[in-house]
């Protein structure tokens, strides 16, 4: 094995067992053998990853749909790690009243962009099902997303974290809105259309 791999595979394991008294306070579980699984399969990705030349700040603005459900877009700007060498981006949409959105995208291509990869790798081990009069958490597998999401009722408050196809790692908040219409919105964001450019 590499020495960088091994190293890789090493910083990956600390990483996961850092983070794992934070998981512990959100009630998730995490099964020490799939964590090890994963760490192997994501250095074997970030190798690959390292490879591709990541999606651009002017991509990211022409596939933006101009309008998610009911809500208009906003601003398109470069996202905070951006600064780092890893492309990323923060889309902002607003609708009628009080409902709006923002949605953080990062590509997980590129030199640094193992970093991020890393991070949301993290939800790959996350099994949450959890559900009271206030909120839903819930880990979820679908359509290529691997993540969590937090549901909070009364607001109608919606924070998903997930990882799509090992490629994309996305962050999105909606205030004042469905979570139906939440998850609609995911689907018209045609994330693979994305990553098949």
């Amino acid at each position: 094995m590499k020495p960088q791999k091994t190293y890789l595979i090493i910083l990956l394991t600390l990483f996961i067992c850092s983070c794992k008294n934070d998981i512990k306070k959100e009630a998730a579980t995490i099964n020490k053998t799939s964590v090890v699984k994963n760490v192997i399969k994501t250095v074997s990705t970030i190798e690959n990853l390292q490879n591709i030349t990541p999606i651009n700040l002017e991509e990211f603005k022409t596939w933006f749909p101009s309008q998610l459900i009911n809500m208009q877009k906003v601003s398109v700007v470069a996202a905070p790690l951006s600064a780092n060498d890893i492309s990323g981006t923060v889309a902002k949409y607003q609708g009628d009243k009080t409902n709006k959105m923002q949605i953080t995208l990062y590509d997980c291509a590129g030199k640094n962009g193992a970093m991020i990869l890393g991070q949301y790798t993290l939800y790959k081990n996350m099994k949450v099902d959890n559900e009271s009069a206030y909120k839903i958490e819930k880990s979820f597998t679908k359509n290529g997303m691997m993540g969590v999401e937090t549901f909070h009722k009364d607001r109608k408050f919606s924070d998903i974290s997930f990882l799509y196809r090992d490629r994309l790692a996305l962050n999105i908040k909606a205030y004042e809105t469905d979570r139906e219409m939440v998850w609609k919105a995911i689907e018209d964001l045609k994330l693979k259309k994305l990553i098949n450019n």
